[in-house]
C-alpha cells in the first residue's frame, strides 16, 4: 500500500462501499477510506505502459491520458481518458482494498458520468445526449436524444429517475500558459446550467435552475452555474 499526501481530487465514485478519486494535478487515480483520512495511490499513467495510449490531445497544452473516474460497479472501476483523440475508457477490476488496479478491458468510448438504473442498464452522459452504454463492448442507444447541452453528472435514484447536470457555454478562456482547461471541453454550446430529470424510458419529467445559470449580481438561490457532480444519499436527497 501506497499511503501519501496529495490533491487535486477531481472526480469521486464508489465502488461497493469504497471510494476513488483522481486528481486532475497528476493524472493518478487513489483509494480513499473516508473515516480514517488514508488514502492509497492505485493507478498511474505507467501502469498503462503495455496499453497502446492516445499520444495526441484535442486540447491546447495537455498531456494524455488524462484520467477521470466516471463510475464504478460490481468491483469494478471506470476511468475515462478525458483528453486523447480516439475516445476510450479503462475498466479496472479493484481488487483489495489500497491494490494497484488491474485493468480488464478498455471501451472505445468517453463518457463524463456513468450510474445504473434499478434494472441494470448503464447510463453514460456522452457529448450531447444521455445513452445506454454495454459495458462489455462500448456499443451505445440513444435514450434522451435533444434538449441537452453538455451532460456532465448523473444520478440515478431508487424509483429510476435519471437526474443529469447540463452545464454549456460558460465563456471558459484559455489560461495565460496557453492551455484550454478541461472543463472547457463541451462548454460551447448553448447555456444551460440546470438539472434535469429524466424517467427510465428518457422522458423528460421536469427541470431544476434557471436557463442560462446565475446571472451576474445579487445570488439567485434558484440558479446554478455549472453544476457537476451530482449524488443520491440513502434518504433520496439531492446533492
Amino acid at each position: 500500500m501506497n499511503k501519501r499526501p496529495w490533491a487535486g481530487a477531481e472526480s469521486l465514485v464508489t465502488v461497493g462501499d469504497r471510494v476513488f478519486a483522481n486528481s486532475y494535478l497528476s493524472d493518478t487515480v487513489w483509494e480513499i477510506d473516508p473515516a480514517k483520512g488514508e488514502s492509497w495511490l492505485v493507478l498511474e499513467k505507467k501502469d498503462l505502459s503495455a496499453v497502446p495510449l492516445n499520444t495526441e490531445s484535442f486540447l491546447p497544452g495537455q498531456t494524455v491520458p488524462a484520467l477521470r473516474v466516471v463510475g464504478g460497479r460490481e468491483g469494478e472501476l471506470y476511468v475515462t481518458d478525458a483528453f486523447g483523440v480516439e475516445p476510450r475508457t479503462y475498466v479496472f477490476d479493484v481488487g483489495k482494498r489500497g491494490d494497484r488496479l488491474k485493468l480488464s478491458r478498455t471501451l472505445p468510448v468517453r463518457p463524463w458520468s456513468l450510474g445504473w438504473l434499478p434494472d441494470g442498464r448503464c447510463v453514460a452522459a456522452m457529448d450531447k445526449t444521455v445513452d445506454v452504454l454495454n459495458t462489455k463492448t462500448g456499443e451505445t442507444t440513444p435514450l434522451v436524444r435533444e434538449g441537452l447541452s453538455c451532460p456532465w453528472g448523473i444520478a440515478i435514484d431508487a424509483k429510476g429517475r435519471i437526474y443529469v447536470s447540463d452545464q454549456g457555454d460558460a465563456g471558459t478562456k484559455f489560461s495565460p500558459d496557453g492551455k484550454l482547461p478541461w472543463q472547457a471541453v463541451r462548454l460551447r454550446g448553448e447555456p444551460s446550467h440546470q438539472v434535469k430529470i429524466y424517467d427510465s424510458a428518457g422522458r423528460l419529467l421536469r427541470t431544476m435552475g434557471r436557463k442560462g445559470g446565475q446571472p451576474i449580481g445579487k445570488i439567485d438561490p434558484n440558479s446554478f452555474y455549472k453544476p457537476a457532480g451530482l449524488a443520491i444519499d440513502p434518504r433520496g436527497r439531492l446533492w
